[in-house]
Parts: C-alpha cells; structure tokens; sequence
C-alpha cells in the first residue's frame, strides 16, 4: 500500500544531543562488566572516575535489561568521593571498610549516617550524598539503582543529576531517618517488612518463615525492605545448609547479591521448558556459581533456582524495579504453584530429575574439598 505525502508537511527538525544509559556509560569511561553473572564485584576491574573521584566499573548484567543498574565505587584511605545528586533511587551494600556519608538538601542541615561492612542504606533521590572514608584502607560499595530508567525516560544526565525537588515524602532531614531501630509495617497478608533507611549489618536482620502460600522451599525465610519509600523491591532472604529453593521465574531487573554463603544457581530459559534435561535441553541451562560477593541477575522469563551446598546459610538481597503482580489476595505470582492459575514457581515434585542429582553432587564434592 503506496503512501503520499502532504505537500505542506514540514519536516521533522534535527534533534539536539539525545542521551542514552548507553551513551552515559560511554561518557563515564570506566570498566562496564556485562554477562549473566560476576563472580565476585569487589574485584573487578576499576578505573580512575573523573565525575564521581575515587575509583569505580558499572556492572550492566544480561538479565538487568536495563532496568536496573549497578555500579561498585571506590573510595581511597581517609579520601572521599565528590558530592552527588540524582533522580534515581538507589541501594547501597558496602562491601568493604568503614567511613560515613553526608545527606543534605539545599538550605537544610547536613545528616551523616556512619556505616561499616555490611551496612545498607538509601541514597533519597533528589538528595546531595557525600562518601567519606574513615580507615586506612579502601572501601568499596556496591549501589544498585533505577538510572538506565530515568536516564532512557528523560534523554538528559544534566537533568537526572542535580537538586530538581524536595520529596518531603522521600526524605526528612532529622536525626530519626537513619535511625537503626526497626520500623516495622505489615503487608496486607501478614508479612512483616522493615522500613528502615539505614541498616547497620544485613546478616543481623531478623528474617522469618513466609505466609503459607507465599515461600520459596524448604526452610526459606525471608524479610521485605522498604528503604526510603523507594518503588524498587528489596528483600533479606536466607535458605539453610543442605537445601535450595524451589525453581521460579519473574520479569528481568531483579539483581541478585550474595552476602553469605556459598553454593550455586540453574537458570534456563522458558522454551527449555520445566524439565529441560529429560527434554533433551540440557545446553540451554547455565550454572553460576555464587560465593559472598556474587551478583547475577536471570532474564525475563528464565526459570532458575538456588542451591546452599556450602556449610552455612546462604543469604542474599535480590533488588528489582517494581512490587510482582499479585494475586486478589496480595500474594505475588511469583510465589505461587504452576499448579494454580497463573503461577510461576515450580514446586518440587515437578522439577527435573537431574536437579538434586546436580546438587547431591556439589554437596559432596565441597565436603570432600573440606
């Protein structure tokens, strides 16, 4: 079918500079690790960051999609990094060292939070950060955010970072917004979830046994996080020695951290279908192996699960962009039977035959290395 022109359209004028999460990364000019896994973000390869000081690598994981982001920094013994402010959220692990960082809005007085190795805490959008090292030695965090987001949405970095608006609601320049004491809320089925904005250790967060209904296997616990009134959800989750969860999918974004623990995650994708080696697609499924400080993230669609062959609890901080679809009675889809309508999680008498093979071996070979 031909299609004809107006005579008197006018042409579409040439656009200014358009910015891209891609083009933000070229700009940045420091290590990107991309892939479906990196073993271990406290040591990968950095670069000197002119923007930001210090040292620092983006990490744009496969199954991210640019939905979320993440980045490890670097900030030299008793040095500190330059201020910054931005319209994305964003979660910080620090994962070695101990230092403070300095919270502050134009015109309010400045808020310091005092952190230390496994420590978490919120950067509020539209708020002035500062990091600041205490110690001799270097400390590295690790920031998981929504700027791909924000940086797509708006197509300008001077616009994202920078003081735009103060999100009362975000952010309270008082002594009680970093308090450690717990804040505790209820979802609309019972799970309890903490709502504080600065946690002093993540492996001392009291997790619990879910709902009926909404766990993830055997021995699973877990509990929700909603640092500084953000949209991206994050959680503590812990599994015991000798178990692993039951296979599940859910949208890309959700980036995975391991903060204890040691064993190893399957991830397929949906067309190698629930049983992918009785159904002869066993190439199809990837193996990664985690230890404290691995950080993986599966596709959208991708069925995976995890696996504690270590000696001690495995605990880790999933964090994506978004709440789950859930069900009229609150549950999440992602936690609920291929048994029921529009579930996503595969419950263990379905799983493929080859799984607890995999992990029986893994069990012993570790305690065999032992």
């Amino acid at each position: 079918m031909s299609q004809t022109v107006d005579a008197n359209a006018r042409p579409i004028p040439l656009e200014g500079r358009r910015e891209s999460y891609s083009s933000w990364l070229e700009r940045e000019n420091i290590p990107v690790h991309t892939g479906l896994y990196v073993e271990n973000v406290k040591n990968v390869e950095m670069g000197p960051w002119e923007r930001l000081g210090g040292r620092g690598a983006y990490v744009r994981l496969d199954g991210a999609e640019d939905q979320t982001g993440a980045y490890v920094a670097e900030v030299p013994p008793k040095g500190a990094l330059n201020p910054e402010c931005h319209l994305f959220e964003a979660i910080v692990y620090i994962l070695s060292g101990n230092g403070c960082t300095e919270f502050w809005r134009t015109g309010e007085e400045k808020r310091i939070v005092e952190w230390q190795k496994d420590s978490m805490l919120v950067l509020p959008i539209s708020v002035w950060h500062r990091f600041i090292n205490l110690s001799d030695e270097p400390v590295v965090y690790l920031a998981i955010n929504n700027a791909p987001l924000m940086i797509n949405l708006f197509m300008n970095t001077d616009f994202v970072y920078g003081e735009r608006y103060a999100f009362t609601d975000r952010y309270v320049s008082s002594d009680s917004y970093f308090g450690a004491d717990p804040k505790l809320a209820a979802l609309p089925y019972g799970e309890i979830v903490y709502q504080n904005n600065f946690i002093p250790n993540f492996k001392h967060i009291k997790v619990d046994a879910p709902p009926e209904g909404a766990s993830r296997g055997e021995g699973f616990a877990r509990r929700y996080l909603r640092l500084g009134g953000n949209r991206m959800l994050t959680f503590a989750a812990e599994y015991p020695v000798g178990t692993y969860t039951t296979a599940h999918w859910h949208e890309g974004g959700v980036q995975i951290y391991i903060a204890q623990g040691e064993g190893f995650t399957l991830m397929w994708p949906p067309e190698a279908g629930w049983t992918p080696w009785k159904d002869g697609h066993a190439d199809k499924v990837h193996r990664v192996p985690f230890s404290e400080g691995t950080v993986y993230s599966p596709p959208t669609g991708w069925w995976h699960q995890h696996f504690n062959s270590g000696t001690e609890p495995v605990r880790y901080i999933p964090c994506g962009n978004g709440i789950p679809a859930a069900r009229a009675d609150g549950r999440a889809y992602v936690y609920t039977s291929v048994k029921e309508q529009g579930g996503h999680q595969l419950d263990y008498d379905l799983e493929d035959p080859m799984v607890r093979k995999l992990f029986d071996e893994d069990v012993a070979a570790r305690k065999a290395r032992l």
